[in-house]
């Protein structure tokens, strides 16, 4: 093994490292380590975000990064013959790009002394065509800027967690190694590019993205396999999928026009059956020459193949997962994969959380197996086992993957906003930006951990109003203080913060909220008579931030009461209540929406769901919760549906809860929402109940506590008996003795 070997490997071992600390500082269980990643980058940068970040910059950092280890290999003659009879990728991208404008066969030329076999077809000929015109440092610029524009491609395609996505790809072991390393795999980033380019245009034209993307499939055929498929969750799919494989079609014809049927050799038939070596489970049987010869196998495979493409061709609606479910199938049943081939699964990365730690556990076992088990043990000192286990380790890898994105639903933005495909009056769709989070065309993101901040509209305008129709007299000051506009545009999601002397909390806890990847918002905090300065510090904030909203009260009013008041406020289309004393974490916002949009009627957080607990509390006050939840399971039937019934951090549809008057006086409105919650299914996250920190605890006494529980519990059950009797006729939770608003939203 070589000292170029050696920093090869280091390098790889870098980004793995890099690349799982990313990974980790996103799960929301490894809060150390996100705090020491943030606290690094404090100190590095001057911010504990990458606010700053944008795509020229990684952009920069990789095309540089690739300069400088292609200039390394082409002053050393690494990139050049290792003697007579050896093969030189670059000499032979070189040769038939010459080939191009001598008129010579470009997919049969000199390289080393000898004569190789190009398998790189029109689209690569043009590409080195260009390139050499530099000779073989124009061969390295051409295929460095392809490999190099997987960056800013991801970024376009990422939306708004753009940044966060886009650092995982780049530290990705299956990205800077591969294409600084190898010209063949610069080459091989083609075909992720492809897929990308196709996502991104598609937006604008379908045909014509998947015509562009059939054109440059006739590098490598194999490209055609991802957009055909990812072409049925387009609107005009058959259109789509004609455009890829007309253009391809073409292609072929002229090159077998121009150069004769000597290229389906190299370019078809010989890829078919190639069978030098796999890092899936085809390799074993490869160590061990047991594959038979022959076109058997290649011919069952592409018979499975094609299967493969027309299902997910008809049953995906998710152009991104199609393509990850496709590039999956492809990766196991090549008999050649290659660790350059693997390349091709970039962008899985795009899917969803659990996709990428599949791809990183594949490129772990993928970069060992062929850098030192297959290259170094196997080949050179003929012990086969180490790479047979890295080999049947890599396909488990490889089909858990596959499991994963089949079993998953099409990619949800993780807060909520639109899916990737939005299905249109005839069941389709038109292609949404690709990926589980939500875009931000409103700038840019807060954080490398926590993404985008919400979109923030400039149209809402800010003004004071007198108290709305149909209040209960003695609330002096309850209505909405700042008025969303009136033009017809609304958010997608509402926020309900009840607040009571929260003065010294409501700071951190705003900052975080607007920190999520959330989709256009509104928060909504309903003041509940503070006398602390916290009426204050929401006015002053309210005046540079036009998506808060807030209610005051002259007196408290129970929590219940100033949730009821602000959902009634509420334009969103979900609506995520929470208390504003820090107990709720905001970061399961993300995925309580995600629930939400995936069909749930109501979204529980949950203290006893996996990933969940109810923190540090006493005996008593455990006796008192559990005790509560037990009430409410044996007289409510859908609070049997969730773990924890009486939690106060719940999202819900907001459709489902069409009015609430003034409210009844209590603390547990999830128990009335969970009533009304008709159709829809339920769902759960888990979430840590945070101690209180700062500030005091707002709990009434023990035996008001009850009281009012017990009187809210017989008040739902009246309320379920009226659903089940007459549904139709319920539109709001009965409250004798309190005028409400008109019924309806506002």
């Amino acid at each position: 093994m070589t000292i170029y070997d050696l920093l090869t490997g280091l390098l790889s071992g870098v980004l793995a490292v890099a690349s799982l600390v990313l990974l980790l500082a996103r799960d929301p269980r490894r809060i150390r380590i996100r705090a020491r990643l943030e606290r690094f980058l404090s100190r590095t940068t001057g911010r504990a975000d990458l606010t700053w970040l944008s795509w020229w910059h990684v952009t920069a950092v990789v095309v540089g990064g690739l300069a400088v280890v292609m200039g390394y290999d082409l002053v050393t003659g690494l990139f050049g013959c290792a003697g007579p009879g050896s093969v030189s990728d670059i000499g032979g991208f070189l040769a038939q790009g010459q080939a191009l404008w001598t008129g010579g066969d470009p997919f049969n030329v000199p390289d080393c002394g000898g004569t190789i076999a190009e398998p790189d077809g029109l689209a690569s000929v043009l590409i080195n065509g260009v390139g050499s015109w530099g000779g073989v440092a124009g061969i390295a610029v051409v295929w460095g800027l392809i490999a190099g524009a997987l960056v800013p491609l991801t970024w376009w395609a990422a939306g708004p967690d753009r940044r966060y996505l886009t650092l995982v790809v780049a530290t990705s072991p299956l990205f800077f190694p591969l294409v600084a390393g190898q010209i063949d795999g610069a080459s091989n980033a083609l075909v992720p590019a492809t897929v990308l380019l196709t996502l991104i245009l598609a937006t604008r034209s379908e045909v014509r993205a998947t015509g562009l993307a059939g054109f440059l499939a006739t590098q490598r055929f194999p490209t055609l396999f991802p957009v055909l498929a990812m072409s049925g969750s387009f609107r005009r799919r058959f259109a789509a999928a004609l455009a890829v494989v007309g253009v391809f079609a073409l292609g072929t014809g002229i090159s077998y026009l121009v150069w004769g049927r000597e290229f389906l050799g190299p370019v078809f038939l010989e890829q078919i059956g190639r069978r030098s070596f796999s890092l899936n489970l085809w390799g074993i049987f490869l160590l061990n020459h047991g594959l038979p010869s022959g076109y058997g196998l290649a011919i069952g495979q592409a018979i499975v193949s094609l299967g493969l493409i027309a299902v997910v061709f008809a049953v995906v609606r998710s152009p991104l997962r199609a393509a990850a479910i496709t590039l999956t199938g492809i990766a196991l049943l090549s008999q050649f994969l290659s660790f350059n081939i693997l390349v091709w699964l970039l962008p899985v990365a795009l899917v969803g959380a659990r996709p990428r730690w599949w791809l990183w556990g594949i490129a772990v076992v993928g970069s060992l197996n062929y850098s030192y088990a297959l290259s170094v043990v196997a080949w050179r000192q003929g012990i086969l086992w180490p790479s047979e286990l890295l080999d049947v380790v890599l396909t488990a890898l490889l089909l858990g993957l596959f499991v994963e994105l089949w079993r998953s639903k099409d990619p949800k933005p993780a807060g909520g906003a639109e899916p990737l495909l939005r299905p249109s009056e005839q069941g389709r769709g038109r292609i949404m930006s690709p990926t589980e989070v939500p875009r931000d065309d409103a700038g840019p993101s807060r954080a490398l951990v926590v993404a985008s901040p919400p979109h923030r509209p400039t149209d809402h305008g800010v003004r004071s109003t007198a108290p709305s129709e149909g209040l209960s007299p003695n609330w002096a000051r309850t209505a909405m203080d700042s008025v969303p506009p009136t033009d017809g545009s609304r958010p997608e999601l509402s926020i309900v913060l009840a607040a009571l002397n929260e003065r010294d909390n409501l700071p951190e806890l705003l900052a975080r909220i607007y920190q999520q990847p959330l989709p256009p918002l509104e928060v909504i905090v309903v003041d509940d008579g503070s006398t602390d300065g916290t009426r204050e510090y929401l006015s002053e904030f309210r005046e540079h931030e036009p998506t808060l909203h807030t209610i005051f009260h002259d007196g408290k009013q129970t929590t219940l009461r100033a949730q009821c008041q602000g959902i009634e406020g509420a334009r969103g289309d979900f609506v995520v209540v929470m208390d504003a004393d820090l107990q709720h974490p905001p970061e399961r916002i993300p995925e309580m929406l995600r629930e939400l949009e995936n069909g749930a009627g109501v979204v529980v957080a949950s203290r006893y769901r996996s990933g969940g607990s109810p923190g540090a509390r006493t005996t008593f006050r455990a006796a008192i919760s559990r005790g509560a939840e037990a009430i409410a399971k044996i007289a409510l039937r859908p609070a049997r549906n969730v773990t924890d019934p009486v939690s106060g951090f719940f999202g819900f549809r907001r459709e489902i809860v069409l009015g609430l008057g003034a409210g009844h006086r209590g603390y547990k409105l999830l128990l009335f929402v969970l009533v009304m919650n008709r159709t829809r299914p339920f769902a759960e996250v888990g979430f840590h109940f945070e101690p209180r920190t700062r500030g005091v605890s707002k709990v009434t006494q023990t035996f008001e506590f009850v009281r009012l529980f017990l009187a809210e519990i017989l008040l739902a059950k009246r309320l379920e008996r009226t659903i089940r009797a007459r549904p139709a006729a319920v539109t709001r939770l009965p409250v004798p003795g309190a005028r409400a608003p008109t019924p309806g939203r506002r």
